[in-house]
């Protein structure tokens, strides 16, 4: 009998205590915040389904909370069509995120958007803004004018943001390693690729530049100017046109008196070639001055169409039917999203928008130096629709871009020896 009651004791105690475990233990097992998920395993393939946006990343602490990425563009003014470029990528991106269920091991990304307006005054508000305000992680874009551009990688460097710039200024990145460059191509292999273009397939002996009326372009021409002379070639015309100028006649006139072989056009926004491409008309055609853009702003399907634009050239980031897996799967949900092609306008945004993310997803953190020494560590790769895309230790990307002619409402790829 006291046996057995031994026994009882015993029994009662053991289920005591396990009434006691057991809440600990459940409660444990419900406290997601505690727990850490590993990072999406990250893969390439050469399909247009969408791929995981990277290469494996260490665990990243599990959040649901969004990653907050900031767009600083233009969304009004003269430069108003940066921002609608912006929207249509974004939700590009989007979709895309959605497919491979977000980044660092599934959460989701907010866009901050910040108008400038086209505006230095607004856009540097608009960097202070994003920087305490909005508290985001990286920054995008930088504006909406050279001025803008040049500004946001020194705003960057000041308040240690890291910063993915769209523009080809400034043009070296040295003083600012907050910044790495993803929306163009350097200007130094910009200019091998032009100066070889210019003097091996067209055989330029004359040449002429009008551009915007900016510090930073009066910078690459003189750079174009000095390559092409010390290999013989003349310049006979060089004007610049302040900003906001929609009538270009005057400038296209005194070209054309000067009979160049080659005009190097430095534009950087799409108006400005769409009014070239129509006053030059009503001054008669090129003749047998050839054009050419060295921006790539002047290289859409919608400008290729215009009369006056049949025959000349741009130098664009990526075109139409390339067989790379990036380009493929870019093409693919950019019809599914907007019912038609993208056009040479949409990468420059889509790759700064795409190099912030895997920047962020490659680095396994949102940690703001984390993110800059990653972007810099010449580790940061992706397939883009332009090609594997790379970041040196310099900050400069691998591109090299395609120059292509307009013809018939094509950019038809031309090939460099």
């Amino acid at each position: 009998m006291g046996n057995k009651s031994s026994l009882w004791y015993k029994f009662t105690a053991l289920i005591l205590v396990l009434s006691l475990i057991i809440p600990v233990l459940a409660a444990c097992g419900d406290n997601e915040e505690e727990t850490a998920t590993p990072a999406a395993t990250i893969k390439t393939t050469p399909t247009a389904t969408a791929t995981p946006i990277s290469k494996p990343t260490p665990a990243a602490t599990a959040s649901s909370e969004p990653v907050k990425i900031g767009v600083v563009l233009a969304w009004s003014g003269p430069s108003a069509i940066y921002g609608a470029l912006a929207n249509q990528d974004i939700a590009v991106v989007d979709e895309y995120l959605k497919r491979i269920g977000g980044i660092l091991g599934g959460r989701p990304v907010h866009w901050v958007k910040y108008d400038t307006g086209g505006q230095l005054a607004k856009a540097a508000a608009g960097y202070i803004k994003i920087d305490k305000e909005d508290n985001v992680v990286i920054m995008v874009g930088g504006g909406g004018s050279i001025a803008e551009f040049s500004a946001s990688a020194e705003a960057a460097t000041k308040q240690n943001l890291p910063h993915v710039t769209l523009s080809g200024q400034p043009i070296d990145l040295t003083p600012y390693p907050y910044t790495v460059r993803a929306g163009s191509i350097q200007v130094k292999i910009k200019q091998e690729i032009l100066s070889r273009f210019i003097l091996d397939k067209l055989n330029s002996q004359k040449v002429a530049f009008l551009g915007d009326n900016q510090s930073e372009v009066r910078e690459r021409v003189s750079l174009m100017r000095k390559t092409l002379e010390a290999a013989g070639v003349e310049t006979v015309y060089e004007e610049y046109a302040d900003s906001g100028t929609s009538d270009f006649s005057p400038y296209l006139t005194r070209m054309k008196y000067k009979n160049p072989d080659l005009l190097l056009n430095f534009f950087g926004s799409p108006a400005s070639h769409m009014a070239i491409f129509k006053q030059i008309e009503g001054l008669g055609g090129w003749g047998n001055i050839k054009c050419l853009d060295t921006t790539g702003s002047g290289g859409s399907a919608d400008l290729a169409k215009m009369a006056g634009a049949q025959g000349t050239y741009s130098h664009v980031l990526w075109a139409p039917g390339l067989d790379y897996p990036g380009a493929k799967q870019f093409e693919e949900i950019f019809m599914k999203m907007h019912g038609k092609l993208p056009s040479p306008f949409d990468v420059p945004i889509y790759l700064c928008l795409m190099t912030a993310l895997n920047a962020i997803d490659q680095a396994g953190t949102t940690d703001r130096e984390g993110i800059a020494k990653y972007m810099r560590s010449g580790k940061l790769e992706w397939d883009s629709p332009a090609g594997l895309f790379k970041i040196g230790t310099d900050g400069e990307n691998n591109l090299t871009g395609i120059i292509g002619e307009l013809r018939g409402g094509k950019i038809i790829p031309v090939a460099l020896e």
